[in-house]
């Protein structure tokens, strides 16, 4: 039996997962009965409560896994409830924390727990073919964006913690992403500017910085969220460079041209891109891969500090 902890968006996503992969050993806990109840009845599970943090200890015993899909603010604090309650896996959605301190308290109060951190991304068809790409033709220097569309965010969904650290609450999925290909920074160069420019993210609206990876590949980015743009990230060899414009999907420009070929489409499937692989990766009862672990988060995390949030770090 499993657990989906969260019944808005992404909770409905896992729902539609497990259903996809034939799962319907499920139930739904939410703040609220009534968002969970709804799930319920959409899917066809067996039980909805509300309740959230209070809830769980009177439940937690019948669950074999438990995904975390609840807002970005109690992530963390779901964490270590569950720590402190089962020995149950966990799936939990990123970033885990809104600070690499809150996530390193964490890691050390509950070293064992057995989290898988859900970097959907990494499972993408499109990253998944690029890593084939790069493993004969490996990657010289990289470039990337995290530009954010703040005309789009909706500052209603959001709480004030989240929106002052949405490089951790959502720039994560691009630098996650990149670092993970390319190895974490060995060095790094970062600048900020557009200080106090947006109210609801006072640390800064422009980046840009440079480094070399752990793995010897440069890399450099520019990032204007008070500009145009989008996330996008160009992985630079031998043979040619390979883009990931949107992430979705796979390009390749071959050295000497200027057009590019697509060698993977913009993914158009029914369920969230990546879910279906690192749904089934985590439900495999495998030892958690340590790319997708606590610790590599909270490396991850470190990093988005450093580039966005140098002067808190």
């Amino acid at each position: 039996m499993l657990l989906i902890i969260g019944a808005g968006e992404i909770g409905r996503e896992y729902a539609k997962t497990l259903r996809h992969l034939g799962i319907g050993d499920v139930d739904i806990l939410s703040r609220r009965a009534d968002p969970a109840e709804a799930l319920r009845r959409e899917f066809s599970f067996h039980q909805a409560f509300g309740g959230d943090f209070t809830r769980l200890p009177e439940i937690i015993d019948r669950y074999d896994g438990i995904i975390v899909a609840a807002p970005i603010d109690t992530l963390s604090r779901y964490l270590t409830t569950l720590a402190e309650l089962t020995r149950a896996p966990v799936l939990v959605e990123k970033p885990a924390a809104l600070t690499a301190a809150e996530l390193a308290a964490h890691i050390d109060r509950h070293p064992h727990q057995n989290v898988m951190v859900a970097l959907n991304r990494l499972f993408y068809p499109s990253v998944l073919r690029l890593r084939q790409s790069l493993s004969d033709d490996p990657v010289l220097s990289a470039d990337f964006s995290f530009t954010e569309w703040l005309h789009r965010v909706d500052l209603t969904r959001y709480t004030s913690p989240v929106l002052a650290r949405w490089g951790i609450a959502n720039s994560i999925h691009v630098l996650s992403t990149v670092f993970d290909i390319i190895g974490h920074p060995a060095t790094l160069h970062a600048e900020v500017s557009g200080l106090e420019r947006v109210a609801w993210h006072p640390s800064g609206t422009v980046f840009a910085g440079s480094g070399h990876s752990e793995a010897g590949v440069l890399f450099s980015y520019a990032s204007n969220w008070v500009s145009a743009g989008r996330w996008s990230a160009a992985f630079r060899t031998e043979k040619g460079s390979y883009h990931l414009e949107p992430f979705e999907g796979l390009s390749f420009c071959p050295k000497g041209r200027i057009d590019r070929e697509e060698i993977e489409p913009v993914w158009n499937g029914e369920l969230k891109c990546g879910f279906e692989g690192m749904v089934r990766r985590w439900l495999s009862g495998e030892k958690v891969d340590e790319r997708f672990g606590l610790p590599q988060m909270l490396r991850h995390l470190t990093t988005a500090e450093r580039i966005i949030y140098p002067d808190e770090s």
